[in-house]
């Protein structure tokens, strides 16, 4: 649209050009006078005969009211031209017409008579024809105002007049008129059209409205479809003088004049005029002082003159003017008008003397999209109830108002700023959303106040213009304010929401998420804050979420809270106030002194009043953090305050902390019920000022807790508490609970409390715990070193621990567990100990403290109790232990004895003590023979050992005090006692040999012989489980000759010889030599008929020596003598087979008897044994069969082979005795098993080169359950 720019001179001298020709019109108006007639009431007029009928003219003047209503067609008087003529004196007339009115109408209505009080009214209704002009007037003799009213749908004309519609209004009261209330409507047509050819001079006017009061309002509507027009030398459609005018045109509204002549087609001299034009406009619109808007959303052929004052033109949506649009003087405001959505750009239309541009949606879902080529750096004003999207740089203010032709409580539906901001953004809107940038150069960047609910989002970022202003403010009365944050925010936040007494009961919200950033640097305002203060007893909340980064630096606090502003004489709803946190909230005050309530660093400051409830949540990423001289991370005051904190709260000082500096406090609540449950970490004490305090506590609080003087009660569910935890003078209560997320609650101090409790899980003081009375009755409490329990009573239930490694002042009732010391440690008691039937006493001991029971009191032991010893200790054998001492006694004893496995105690009890003596532990583990050596070292130890021996007792334990069963092995005699088995093993080797070729007699000759022969034999006897014994493997080897007489069938004859033996014991260190003399006779008879018998004599006299490794890493050993007889007898059948064969079975027994020597070991080893003399007899009996060459074949090579079982008859094992250092022998150790029964095997071969010579070798095994032997032999015999 192209706009012409006129001066304000031209625009001032048209309008007073236009006022000039409206009274000139008035003037030549003529004026009927006419006085009411007296003694009526009121007087109706009808004219309701048939609608052809001409009806003469009518005029009334009443002292009443007047109703006037025509339906025909009234004629008009030939002298004056009027038709109708209606004066009430009174100061009502109403007319109504639907027929037709051929001359003047005139309707007049005063208050001049008596009766008359009330304001006038004047009411025409018009659906027919009005032809020769219209006057409403009003004559105001008592100052009380007027309302006038004009409906037309049908047509106002004039013929003998310039004005077709005259409202006027005249004020001879001695008081400024009172406003009027006019309200036209037209669906019709007002006309005052002229031929300008026949009347050239004609000032044409279609409505003209005088009124003298400004305050007047003035209502004039034009449907679509109705017609007001104006046509003369000079045409002014609709001139208004006086009064305020609202126009809604959706019709046309015309004005034509001659050549050079004014059309005007709206004119209104002064006050505030609204227009709203949405059909058609032809003429100029002329306004004169005062706040104008016009809205245009159709067309206006002409200009538009807006006058002086701040006025308006709202440029619609393809609405048009075909002339200029001049603002004049005063701030004059150009809008553009979007009902649906598009684009609207700025700085390319806006007339040039149009101080401020604006944008209006209008329309829920019309969108209005600013862009401008260039930065716009004049204010930009916003209105409508749709939304506007800002894509423009723009320096100036923006504004959000309402324009004064729209509604007052009308608010922007939205804004969304995606572009730049510099002057930021004031006013009322429903929804803002910043995804730009938003600055201001003075005062508040966003700044909001207004009656209803407002939603703010920022996801750009937002500055404020100095420390001192706010970066945004958002203020409703009487709405909610809902606010999100994920860009960044430089400067403080303000959101408050509030109503009055006389306002609307809606509830009052104000909240704030926040996942970005909310900073400020030195500002003395808080970072944040947000405020409702309720009047009226509504529901009112305040929630806050933060997920990003608030942080304040400066004496305030982050975040400030309020409900009520102190304000508690409001009838209450709930009044909740709300904080949950996984970002960082901090305020640092560093280098900042005492701003005057003595906080300096304050994280969160929370006040819901005494009636309303505060609720932190500090989740697990959480931060609340606050540094300063006097610092609190969180104060609360409230009817109900609850924390639940799982990660971290903290105060710091900005100076050194002496022990003249205050408590730093983390926490401070005024509230009258406080509840704080920690998970995560507080760092700093908490103050609870209340009359109800709950603490429960499974993190780590790193300070102190003041319960205060209600009644309190702090719960340990595992976690820390540094400090102390005070009770005050209310009922105070310290429960400790089971926990699975921390199995230890530690204590430093708890003071002034009522008692202490615990039900479960495990907790430690450190310091002072001082209450009237301690009761377990599950979970444990243990005093550490250097603590100090003071009570009048503690009592431990069946399920509980008590211990201490400090001091107890109190009695001690235990009925479950009493554990004295810390890992390990002295437990003193200053009163008086009962351990109740099924009571249990731990004690620990170690490498090098135990713990200690020290009673200055009396102890009683009731029947049933335990003494235990902790698993894990270390019991050093030998080694005496003072577990117990009174100062008064003690009565009873332990009935039970309960150790860890492996550990072994002697207990011992005087009057006032009593005491342990550590022992080496059996195990069923252990063989019998490793149990039977403990058993005789414990035997040592309780008698007395020697100093010598006593420092040897570490040898026999490892580092966790446990016996070590090889050691104990090792300090057995088993190696004397299968020393023994060598004398067998010579014994079954020589009585085997006997029995061999070398007494095989000669058939049927006689005579000497002699022989030779070499031996040697490996036998292995296993391990035994069940005994300990140790598996034994030997050798031997030798050699015999002997001389005999051979006759036919008999043998007799004698030998000698020498044996030598090696035997070791596997896993003990263990080496045994034996050598040995061997002296003999066998005699042997063969029947003819095949059956025989033998017998041998044998005697075998050894020296012995034996060496062992001790377990202290001594290698002793000794001597000893090894001396065996035997004696064997057998008896045979020698089958003949044919072929000089026979098949020899055999019956055998042999008995050994071993006489094995004292020993004494040297090598200077405390374990060194001093071995009895032992006697061991066994006897065996063998049965086999053979195949062999006959003694009577005269072949050469006399091969054979025999198969055969033994049997143990006695003298299965061998057992020695032994002692050491001094000690009694009777240290037993069992040699190796044989086996019962064993199969045997044997093989060889004789050769007789000649009648003298016979050459023979042969090789025998037996194999039965851990008993292997293997042998061999050969040798040669000659007779002579």
């Amino acid at each position: 649209m192209d706009v012409k720019v006129d001066s304000s001179r031209r625009v001032r001298h048209r309008a007073l050009q236009t006022t000039a020709i409206l009274l000139a019109a008035l003037v030549n108006a003529p004026v009927a006078h006419a006085r009411a007639s007296s003694g009526e009431a009121s007087a109706v007029r009808s004219s309701a005969a048939d609608d052809s009928a001409l009806l003469p003219p009518t005029f009334d003047i009443e002292s009443g009211p007047i109703d006037f209503s025509n339906k025909g067609v009234v004629s008009a008087s030939p002298r004056t031209g009027t038709s109708v003529l209606l004066w009430a004196t009174g100061g009502s007339v109403r007319a109504n017409n639907s027929g037709t009115i051929l001359g003047k109408t005139t309707l007049y209505a005063s208050n001049d008579s008596a009766d008359a009080t009330g304001p006038l009214t004047l009411s025409l209704v018009n659906s027919g024809t009005i032809a020769g002009g219209t006057r409403l007037t009003g004559f105001d003799f008592k100052g009380v105002g007027a309302t006038v009213s004009l409906d037309n749908s049908g047509t106002l004309t004039t013929s003998n007049s310039s004005t077709a519609l005259t409202l006027t209004r005249y004020n001879y009261s001695q008081t400024p008129a009172l406003a009027a209330d006019w309200k036209i409507h037209n669906s019709g047509t007002i006309k005052a059209d002229f031929d300008l050819t026949t009347d050239p001079n004609v000032f044409a006017t279609a409505l003209l409205l005088i009124d003298p009061a400004a305050e007047s309002r003035i209502s004039v509507t034009n449907d679509a479809g109705g017609l007001i027009s104006a046509k003369g030398s000079s045409a002014i459609t609709i001139g208004i003088l006086g009064g305020n005018l609202t126009l809604s045109n959706a019709g046309t509204i015309s004005a034509v004049s001659a050549a050079g002549g004014d059309h005007v087609a709206i004119f209104a001299s002064g006050g505030d005029n609204r227009i709203t034009n949405t059909g058609a406009i032809i003429g100029d619109v002329v306004l004169g002082a005062g706040g104008d808007v016009v809205a245009n959303w159709g067309s206006i052929d002409g200009n538009v003159s807006l006058g002086a004052g701040d006025d308006v033109f709202v440029e619609g949506e393809n609405s048009k003017v075909t002339g200029t649009v001049v603002g004049g003087a005063g701030l004059d405001t150009y809008i553009h008008a979007r009902k649906t959505s598009g684009t609207v750009t700025l700085g390319t239309d806006r007339p040039g003397d149009f101080e401020l541009e604006g944008v209006r949606a209008l329309g829920s879902g019309t969108v209005a999209t600013i862009e401008a080529a260039a930065p716009i750096g004049r204010p930009i004003l916003l209105d409508g109830d749709g939304s506007i999207v800002n894509k423009a740089d723009i320096t100036g203010t923006i504004w959000s108002v309402a324009s004064p032709d729209l509604d007052a409580g009308t608010l922007l539906g939205s804004f969304q700023n995606k572009g730049k901001l510099s002057g930021g953004f004031h006013g009322a809107l429903h929804r803002l959303d910043n995804d730009g940038t938003i600055t201001a150069t003075t005062g508040p960047a966003v700044s909001i106040v207004q009656s209803e609910g407002l939603v703010l989002n920022n996801h750009g970022q937002t500055s404020h213009a100095s420390d001192a202003d706010v970066a945004v403010l958002a203020v409703t009365t009487g709405g909610e304010v809902v606010t999100t944050n994920s860009g960044s925010i430089d400067g403080s936040l303000l959101l408050d929401s509030f109503n009055s007494p006389d306002g609307a009961r809606n509830p009052l919200l104000v909240s704030l998420s926040n996942t970005g950033s909310i900073v400020t640097t030195t500002s003395t305002l808080p970072t944040v804050t947000i405020k409702a203060n309720d009047a009226l007893g509504v529901a009112t909340a305040l929630r806050l979420d933060n997920s990003g980064t608030i942080r304040h630096a400066g004496s305030g606090p982050a975040i400030y809270a309020l409900i009520g502003e102190g304000d508690t004489t409001a009838p209450g709803a709930s009044r909740a106030l709300s904080v949950s946190n996984s970002g960082v909230i901090a305020a640092d005050a560093t280098g900042t002194r005492d701003g005057g309530d003595g906080i300096v660093g304050e994280a969160l400051r929370l006040n819901a009043t005494l009636t309303g409830t505060v609720t932190v949540s500090n989740s697990s990423t959480g931060k609340i953090l606050a540094i300063g001289s006097n610092p609190v991370a969180i104060s609360a005051i409230a009817a109900s305050f609850n924390l639940d904190n799982a990660g971290l709260i903290e105060v710091k000082s900005d100076t050194p902390q002496g022990s003249d500096k205050p408590p730093l406090f983390a926490i401070f609540s005024l509230a009258t019920n406080s509840s704080i449950v920690n998970k995560g970490k507080i760092s700093g004490d908490i103050a609870l000022v209340s009359k109800v305090a709950s603490v429960t506590n499974s993190g780590t609080i790193d300070g102190s807790v003041w319960l205060g003087d209600g009644d309190a009660t702090f719960t340990a569910a595992g976690g820390v508490v540094s400090g102390g935890v005070f009770g005050g003078a209310g009922r105070s209560v310290v429960r400790v609970i089971a926990s699975s997320a921390s199995p230890t609650s530690a204590f430093h101090d708890i003071y002034g409390v009522d008692s202490i409790a615990v039900s479960g899980g495990a907790a430690t003081v450190s310091g002072l715990a001082q209450a009237k009375r301690i009761d377990l009755t599950g979970g444990s409490l243990v005093g550490l070193r250097g603590s100090l329990i003071e009570t009048g009573r503690v009592t431990v239930g069946k399920a509980a621990t008590f211990g201490s490694a400090g001091l107890v002042r109190g009695d001690v009732v235990v009925a479950g567990t009493l554990s004295p010391g810390s890992s390990p440690g002295t437990m003193g008691v200053i009163g008086n100990v009962t351990l109740q039937n099924g009571s249990r006493s731990l004690f620990e001991l170690t490498r090098t403290a135990q713990d200690r029971l020290l009673i200055d009191g009396g102890l009683r032991i009731e029947k049933g109790a335990t003494l235990s010893i902790a698993s894990g200790s270390l019991i050093r054998p030998g080694v005496g232990y003072t577990l117990i001492a009174t100062t008064k006694g003690i009565t009873g004893s332990y009935d039970t004895l309960d150790l860890p496995a492996g550990a072994a105690l002697a207990l011992s009890q005087t009057a006032s003590q009593i005491g342990a003596l550590g022992l080496f532990g059996r195990s069923a583990q252990f063989s019998p023979l490793v149990n039977g050596s403990i058993d005789y070292a414990n035997q040592r130890i309780v008698r007395g050992a020697s100093p010598a021996l006593a420092a040897h007792w570490s040898n026999l334990y490892d580092d966790d005090g446990l016996s070590r069963p090889a050691a104990f092995a090792q300090l057995t005699p088993q190696a004397y006692a299968a020393a023994t088995q060598i004398g067998v093993d010579d014994a079954l080797t020589l009585s085997h040999a006997a029995r061999g070729p070398a007494f095989a007699p000669y058939g049927t000759d006689s005579g000497l012989f002699t022989f030779g022969q070499a031996i040697g034999s490996w036998h292995t006897l296993r391990a035994n489980p069940s005994t300990g014994s140790a598996p034994a493997t030997g050798s031997a080897y030798g050699t015999l000759g002997g001389i005999g007489f051979a006759d036919a069938g008999w043998v007799v004859g004698a030998f000698a010889g020498n044996l030598t033996n090696q035997q070791q014991l596997q896993g003990l260190g263990t080496h045994s030599r034996v050598g040995s003399l061997v002296t003999g006779a066998h005699g042997r008879y063969a029947s003819g008929s095949g059956l025989g018998f033998s017998s041998s004599l044998i005697f075998d006299a050894g020296r012995a020596r034996t060496h062992r490794w001790l377990p202290d890493g001594r290698r002793v050993w000794s001597h000893f003598d090894l001396d065996s007889m035997v004696s064997d007898l057998s008896a045979f059948y020698a089958a003949d087979v044919g072929h000089d064969w026979t098949l020899t079975p055999r019956l055998g027994v042999t008995y050994v008897h071993t006489v094995r020597s004292r020993a004494k070991e040297q090598g200077g080893s405390v374990f060194a044994l001093d071995v009895r003399r032992e006697r061991h007899t066994a006897g065996f009996l063998d049965g086999g069969i053979a195949l062999e060459r006959s003694d009577a074949s005269p072949e050469a090579w006399r091969p054979f082979v025999a198969l055969g079982a033994r049997y143990l008859l006695q003298g299965e094992s061998v057992r020695a005795l032994a002692g050491y250092d001094r000690g009694p022998r009777t240290l037993a150790g069992v040699g190796a098993d044989r086996a019962e029964l064993v199969g045997t095997a044997s093989a060889g071969v004789g050769y007789r080169p000649s009648d003298a010579i016979e050459i023979f070798a042969a090789g025998s095994a037996q194999t039965g359950r851990d008993d292997h032997q293997e042998s061999i032999t050969a040798g040669v015999r000659a007779r002579f």
